[in-house]
């Protein structure tokens, strides 16, 4: 998908941040960065679906209407991919000449791994923002729909759709993945 070759081709781990305390372990490794990224997407979905919770949020979703919240999840979703945006100005991966062994091909693959830590920083501060902003905009949405949905669906549906609603975002979502390698292959 989209982000974990984000994180191997764009970002790429920072082995030099390991020494670094709980955060510069996460920082080192695909998956550490992976579970940062989640970590920001939790807090952002939680923040955006507290926004819309208990009476003032019911008020919000009276006075704003579905409308809103479908045209805030719009905004959302262009932020996430203002986030391949940035990809266009990060160095390229260096290539590992092939035929090395031992010490001199773990070198060469650290050294075509090598980017900048401030470029890595900032690789990794727009894409944590853009997955929080995505999620805040985006979590509300869910809310808002959720009361609209069970208005509409029969008791002894509500499995049967609730599962079909899952296997289209997964279907659009491995689309969506794929169209985009596509994209930023070409």
């Amino acid at each position: 998908g989209l982000i974990p070759n984000y994180i191997i081709d764009v970002m790429r781990p920072q082995a030099a941040l390991a020494a670094i305390p709980l955060l510069g372990t996460m920082l080192s490794t695909k998956a550490g960065i992976m579970g940062l990224m989640l970590t920001v997407a939790a807090i952002g979905g939680y923040l955006g679906t507290s926004w819309v919770s208990g009476k003032k949020g019911q008020a919000r979703l009276k006075r704003l209407g579905h409308g809103f919240f479908y045209r805030l999840a719009a905004l959302g979703m262009i932020g996430f991919w203002l986030l391949v945006l940035p990809t266009f100005f990060v160095p390229a991966a260096g290539v590992v000449p092939t035929g090395l062994v031992g010490p001199a091909l773990a070198a060469a693959q650290a050294a075509a791994a090598a980017m900048p830590i401030p470029i890595f920083l900032a690789a990794l501060g727009i894409f944590l923002v853009m997955e929080f902003v995505t999620r805040i905009m985006e979590a509300p949405l869910m809310i808002a729909m959720s009361s609209v949905r069970r208005k509409q669906i029969p008791n002894d549906m509500v499995g049967k759709v609730s599962a079909a609603f899952t296997m289209i975002d997964v279907g659009l979502m491995a689309i969506g993945a794929l169209a985009t390698g596509i994209l930023l292959d070409a």
